[in-house]
């Protein structure tokens, strides 16, 4: 088996502003790549500061997003879900939070970092907690879809191929 983590390369690109955002979220220190992976795999003492929480957060969605577009278009299994989605839009959100668009054209993924008016179809966590909870598989997908935790709306066809999308991000970034 190929060594996974070497053959998808996730870009900042997929940050709205990149590094420097990382600056407007943390005003006082420059931003670098050891504070990148700082807030990427931080201590349980540094998510204990709401702010550094969903600065956090926020960048693990986005990175998430990235992800799902890399993986669609590069990664062999990820080509073949792809393969079954519809053109269309797609808007992965967090209540109050970071919103991502997932575009799909003749099967190759993009992605733009806010969420359009129109899309096809959209799933949408309630809180910035929940969010990273299952991003760092501490909860169920499942459970928190039937507790009302993730709403899920539109072509439910494209969602689905979309979370099993989201369940290879895991293969690369977990």
């Amino acid at each position: 088996m190929k060594d996974t983590k070497t053959l998808i390369g996730i870009y900042l690109k997929g940050i709205p502003g990149g590094l420097g955002d990382l600056k407007r979220l943390f005003p006082n220190r420059p931003a670098s790549v050891k504070e990148l992976l700082h807030c990427l795999q931080p201590k349980p003492e540094d998510l204990a500061d709401p702010a550094f929480f969903n600065a956090s957060t926020t960048i693990m969605f986005y990175m998430i997003v990235r992800a799902i577009v890399q993986i669609a278009n590069h990664d062999e299994i990820g080509r073949f879900t792809a393969g079954n989605i519809p053109d269309g839009t797609v808007v992965l959100s967090i209540a109050d939070g970071p919103a991502g668009a997932l575009h799909v054209k003749d099967h190759a993924f993009s992605c733009s970092t806010q969420a359009p008016e129109a899309y096809h179809a959209i799933m949408e966590f309630k809180d910035m907690t929940l969010a990273r909870e299952l991003f760092e598989g501490k909860v169920s997908a499942l459970a928190c879809v039937g507790r009302g935790l993730v709403s899920m709306r539109g072509n439910l066809g494209m969602l689905d191929n979309i979370n099993r999308l989201l369940d290879r991000v895991a293969v690369y970034l977990g």
